[in-house]
Protein backbone atom coordinates (compact mmCIF):
# COMPACT_ATOMS: atom_id res chain seq x y z
CA UNK A 1 0.00 0.00 0.00
CA UNK A 2 2.68 2.35 0.61
CA UNK A 3 4.31 1.83 -3.08
CA UNK A 4 0.91 3.18 -4.24
CA UNK A 5 0.60 6.55 -1.86
CA UNK A 6 4.64 6.81 -2.73
CA UNK A 7 3.74 6.91 -6.56
CA UNK A 8 0.72 9.02 -6.31
CA UNK A 9 2.60 11.51 -4.32
CA UNK A 10 5.38 11.30 -6.57
CA UNK A 11 2.92 11.92 -9.68
CA UNK A 12 1.46 15.09 -7.84
CA UNK A 13 5.14 16.50 -6.48
CA UNK A 14 6.18 15.68 -10.13
CA UNK A 15 2.62 17.78 -12.09
CA UNK A 16 3.00 21.17 -9.53
CA UNK A 17 6.35 21.49 -9.78
CA UNK A 18 5.95 21.43 -13.82
CA UNK A 19 3.41 23.76 -13.25
CA UNK A 20 5.74 26.00 -10.77
CA UNK A 21 8.12 26.47 -13.89
CA UNK A 22 5.72 27.03 -15.62
CA UNK A 23 4.66 29.76 -13.18
CA UNK A 24 1.27 28.90 -13.75
CA UNK A 25 -1.09 28.87 -10.29
CA UNK A 26 -2.32 25.64 -10.72
CA UNK A 27 0.78 24.24 -8.81
CA UNK A 28 -0.66 25.39 -5.50
CA UNK A 29 -3.94 22.99 -5.77
CA UNK A 30 -1.88 19.94 -6.52
CA UNK A 31 0.80 20.98 -4.07
CA UNK A 32 -1.64 20.47 -1.66
CA UNK A 33 -2.36 17.24 -2.49
CA UNK A 34 0.89 16.31 -2.74
CA UNK A 35 1.86 17.74 0.93
CA UNK A 36 -1.39 16.09 1.89
CA UNK A 37 0.20 12.45 0.77
CA UNK A 38 3.68 12.81 1.22
CA UNK A 39 2.83 13.71 5.38
CA UNK A 40 1.35 10.41 5.42
CA UNK A 41 4.45 8.99 3.75
CA UNK A 42 7.22 10.20 5.75
CA UNK A 43 5.86 9.71 9.34
CA UNK A 44 5.48 5.55 8.28
CA UNK A 45 9.20 5.95 6.93
CA UNK A 46 10.47 7.66 10.82
CA UNK A 47 11.27 10.93 8.34
CA UNK A 48 9.87 13.42 11.09
CA UNK A 49 11.46 16.38 10.30
CA UNK A 50 10.49 15.76 6.68
CA UNK A 51 6.81 15.15 8.03
CA UNK A 52 6.86 18.41 9.66
CA UNK A 53 7.89 20.16 6.48
CA UNK A 54 4.85 18.55 4.35
CA UNK A 55 2.77 19.76 7.43
CA UNK A 56 3.94 23.15 7.02
CA UNK A 57 3.92 23.28 3.03
CA UNK A 58 0.45 22.72 3.25
CA UNK A 59 0.20 26.35 4.95
CA UNK A 60 2.60 28.03 2.90
CA UNK A 61 0.92 26.54 -0.28
CA UNK A 62 -1.88 28.72 0.79
CA UNK A 63 0.68 31.43 1.11
CA UNK A 64 2.06 31.05 -2.20
CA UNK A 65 -1.35 30.74 -3.51
CA UNK A 66 -2.55 34.12 -2.50
CA UNK A 67 1.24 35.92 -3.21
CA UNK A 68 1.20 34.46 -6.93
CA UNK A 69 -2.03 35.82 -7.69
CA UNK A 70 -2.10 39.42 -5.53
CA UNK A 71 0.85 39.76 -4.19
CA UNK A 72 2.08 42.18 -6.50
CA UNK A 73 1.99 46.35 -6.52
CA UNK A 74 -1.58 47.60 -6.01
CA UNK A 75 -2.82 43.83 -5.84
CA UNK A 76 -1.52 42.59 -8.80
CA UNK A 77 -0.23 39.26 -9.87
CA UNK A 78 3.55 38.99 -8.30
CA UNK A 79 6.46 39.46 -10.63
CA UNK A 80 9.61 37.30 -10.80
CA UNK A 81 12.50 39.29 -8.69
CA UNK A 82 15.66 38.70 -7.38
CA UNK A 83 17.31 38.07 -3.74
CA UNK A 84 18.74 40.83 -2.32
CA UNK A 85 22.40 40.66 -0.19
CA UNK A 86 20.57 41.46 2.81
CA UNK A 87 17.91 39.15 2.56
CA UNK A 88 20.05 36.51 1.56
CA UNK A 89 22.41 37.37 4.94
CA UNK A 90 19.17 36.44 7.06
CA UNK A 91 18.39 33.27 5.68
CA UNK A 92 21.51 32.10 5.87
CA UNK A 93 21.67 32.78 9.94
CA UNK A 94 18.29 31.86 10.13
CA UNK A 95 19.34 28.23 7.89
CA UNK A 96 22.17 27.77 10.12
CA UNK A 97 20.37 28.62 13.97
CA UNK A 98 17.41 26.31 12.75
CA UNK A 99 18.84 23.33 11.45
CA UNK A 100 21.70 23.23 14.61
CA UNK A 101 18.03 23.05 16.29
CA UNK A 102 16.30 20.60 14.52
CA UNK A 103 19.51 18.62 14.66
CA UNK A 104 19.21 17.99 18.47
CA UNK A 105 15.58 17.47 18.22
CA UNK A 106 15.97 14.59 16.30
CA UNK A 107 18.75 13.28 18.00
CA UNK A 108 17.15 13.06 21.29
CA UNK A 109 13.30 12.79 20.92
CA UNK A 110 13.46 10.30 17.60
CA UNK A 111 14.40 7.58 16.14
CA UNK A 112 15.36 9.35 13.27
CA UNK A 113 18.54 7.39 11.17
CA UNK A 114 20.01 10.54 9.81
CA UNK A 115 18.98 13.46 11.45
CA UNK A 116 21.84 15.99 9.94
CA UNK A 117 20.15 15.19 6.67
CA UNK A 118 16.66 15.11 7.53
CA UNK A 119 17.31 18.40 9.79
CA UNK A 120 19.01 20.27 7.00
CA UNK A 121 16.51 19.26 3.77
CA UNK A 122 13.67 20.39 6.33
CA UNK A 123 15.29 23.80 7.05
CA UNK A 124 16.71 24.36 3.16
CA UNK A 125 13.19 23.07 2.02
CA UNK A 126 11.60 25.39 3.84
CA UNK A 127 13.65 28.38 3.06
CA UNK A 128 13.10 27.34 -0.93
CA UNK A 129 9.40 27.04 -0.76
CA UNK A 130 9.15 30.80 0.77
CA UNK A 131 11.67 31.81 -1.84
CA UNK A 132 9.13 30.11 -4.06
CA UNK A 133 5.69 31.57 -2.80
CA UNK A 134 7.41 34.97 -2.58
CA UNK A 135 8.65 34.41 -6.64
CA UNK A 136 12.25 34.98 -6.21
CA UNK A 137 14.43 33.11 -8.94
CA UNK A 138 16.80 31.68 -6.63
CA UNK A 139 14.67 29.58 -5.05
CA UNK A 140 15.80 27.02 -8.20
CA UNK A 141 19.18 27.07 -7.16
CA UNK A 142 18.47 26.38 -3.80
CA UNK A 143 16.29 22.97 -4.81
CA UNK A 144 18.62 21.74 -7.21
CA UNK A 145 21.08 21.20 -3.97
CA UNK A 146 18.06 19.76 -2.04
CA UNK A 147 17.07 18.03 -4.75
CA UNK A 148 20.27 15.90 -4.96
CA UNK A 149 20.01 15.51 -1.19
CA UNK A 150 16.14 14.24 -0.38
CA UNK A 151 17.30 11.75 -3.62
CA UNK A 152 19.66 10.22 -1.83
CA UNK A 153 18.05 9.99 1.49
CA UNK A 154 14.46 8.79 -0.16
CA UNK A 155 16.77 5.85 -1.66
CA UNK A 156 18.21 5.08 1.57
CA UNK A 157 14.94 5.12 3.19
CA UNK A 158 13.11 2.61 0.63
CA UNK A 159 10.79 5.18 -1.25
CA UNK A 160 11.84 4.45 -4.82
CA UNK A 161 9.73 6.71 -6.68
CA UNK A 162 10.00 9.24 -4.77
CA UNK A 163 13.92 9.31 -4.93
CA UNK A 164 14.02 8.78 -8.48
CA UNK A 165 11.88 11.89 -8.67
CA UNK A 166 13.85 14.06 -6.50
CA UNK A 167 16.63 13.09 -8.93
CA UNK A 168 14.57 14.52 -11.90
CA UNK A 169 14.12 17.44 -10.29
CA UNK A 170 17.45 18.51 -9.93
CA UNK A 171 17.12 18.56 -13.82
CA UNK A 172 13.68 20.59 -13.52
CA UNK A 173 14.91 23.04 -11.04
CA UNK A 174 17.51 24.00 -14.04
CA UNK A 175 15.11 24.14 -16.28
CA UNK A 176 13.00 26.05 -13.67
CA UNK A 177 15.86 28.64 -13.29
CA UNK A 178 16.39 28.95 -17.04
CA UNK A 179 12.39 29.51 -17.84
CA UNK A 180 11.77 32.05 -14.87
CA UNK A 181 15.33 33.59 -16.11
CA UNK A 182 13.85 34.32 -19.73
CA UNK A 183 10.38 35.37 -18.28
CA UNK A 184 12.24 37.60 -16.12
CA UNK A 185 13.86 39.09 -18.94
CA UNK A 186 10.97 40.18 -21.19
CA UNK A 187 8.98 41.68 -18.18
CA UNK A 188 12.26 43.84 -17.58
CA UNK A 189 12.88 44.36 -21.44
CA UNK A 190 10.17 43.78 -23.37
CA UNK A 191 10.02 43.20 -27.42
CA UNK A 192 9.10 45.99 -29.23
CA UNK A 193 6.27 44.54 -32.12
Amino acid sequence: MISIFDLFGAVCSFTSTIFYMRINVLAWPIGLLSSSINIFLCLNKALYGDAGLHGIYLILTLYGWYQWKFGGQNHAELPISTISRQLFSKLMVIALIAIFSLVLVLKHYTNSQIPVWDATTTVLSLIAQWLMCRKIIETWVLWFFIDAMYGGIYIFKGLPFHGGLQLIYVGMAVIGFWHWKMQQNEAAYPQSS
